[in-house]
């Protein structure tokens, strides 16, 4: 398969479902042919299901939320009125708080969570990627939707770019950390590593991001061994150092 752009856009424009029929059934004959194509094609439609359900996610999370708030401002409201309940209204108010129950427990690990998601929250920074005058078009495009944060489409472009040109470690990172967002560890490490042997510039945010990589995925020792080697000449060393004293706590 010859990795051009036209050809990821044309993996873009079928998982879209953007294709005629005509153009679906020509691209549908060319990967049962295309064994690299058609592994190319799974690898995005992957991406793709990544990004929605953690779409879907979020969305029943809120969900949930509002179930639980609505739940509680409906039966257990602040009035201190004297009332006198029937079995029935007794009944209820037992489902009521049973259902509550159920939702806190559900929610629990999101409410008060105090562990890695949150210190990944906190000391995460995304930083934007600027380009130059005369960048193509798909590296235009690949900034534009990382700057975004919209990194199923930014990994679309980045994908190629990086495959054409190795020393792009700026687009790399990017390319990193867009995998760490959709939670696509290995890719992510993949990249920052790649990065970090260079001894480039680039090399100390690459570091910084392989220990947020460790830190997403609650691995806390690894984590705090990692962030150990970084050291005080790096720009993160007081981040590091300040990081290191919350996993130590």
């Amino acid at each position: 398969m010859a990795t051009d752009q036209t050809t990821y856009e044309k993996i873009d424009r079928y998982l879209s479902g953007e294709m005629t029929e005509a153009e679906k059934e020509v691209f549908t004959a060319e990967m049962e042919t295309d064994a690299e194509l058609k592994e190319t094609v799974a690898l995005y439609r992957s991406l793709n299901d990544s990004y929605t359900e953690m779409e879907q996610s979020k969305a029943g999370e809120q969900d949930l939320r509002k179930t639980m708030q609505d739940i509680s401002g409906n039966y257990f409201s602040e009035k201190k009125e004297a009332k006198v309940f029937s079995m029935k209204r007794t009944y209820k108010m037992m489902a009521v708080a049973a259902s509550l129950v159920v939702a806190f427990l559900l929610l629990q690990p999101l409410l008060f969570q105090k562990g890695s998601k949150n210190l990944f929250d906190t000391y995460y920074e995304q930083e934007s990627l600027s380009v130059e005058r005369g960048e193509t078009d798909s590296i235009l495009k690949a900034v534009m939707f990382f700057n975004k944060k919209e990194y199923t489409q930014a990994i679309l472009f980045l994908e190629p770019i990086t495959l054409k040109n190795k020393e792009a470690n700026d687009l790399i990172l990017a390319k990193g950390e867009s995998y760490l967002h959709l939670n696509r560890f290995e890719k992510a490490m993949e990249s920052f590593e790649t990065v970090i042997a260079t001894g480039s510039v680039y090399a100390e945010r690459a570091t910084w991001l392989k220990a947020m990589t460790l830190l997403k995925q609650d691995k806390k020792p690894e984590c705090r061994n990692f962030l150990s080697s970084i050291k005080e000449n790096s720009s993160y060393y007081k981040k590091a150092q300040q990081l290191l004293k919350e996993l130590n706590k």
